[in-house]
């Protein structure tokens, strides 16, 4: 990847990508599961052809630190 003269970063077809996904929530108690993001970003890789390798695909299914009630 490198950067063109107008800033914006060039994509060659077939390089190297990797995809790192966890848990979320939105304000609506809502959970956005790590399943569809990494379908999400498998769409985008396919769709800017880079190669993501299995052992490139990087899950957390753990709860972050977040609270909605901290004092």
């Amino acid at each position: 990847m490198s950067r063109s003269k107008s800033g914006k970063t060039a994509i060659t077809p077939g390089e190297p990508a990797a995809i790192y996904c966890r848990i979320s929530h939105t304000k609506d108690e809502d959970q956005t599961g790590v399943d569809r993001q990494e379908r999400i970003c498998r769409e985008i890789a396919e769709r800017l052809q880079l190669r993501v390798e299995p052992t490139h695909v990087y899950v957390d299914n753990n709860r972050s630190a977040w609270q909605r009630n901290r004092k």
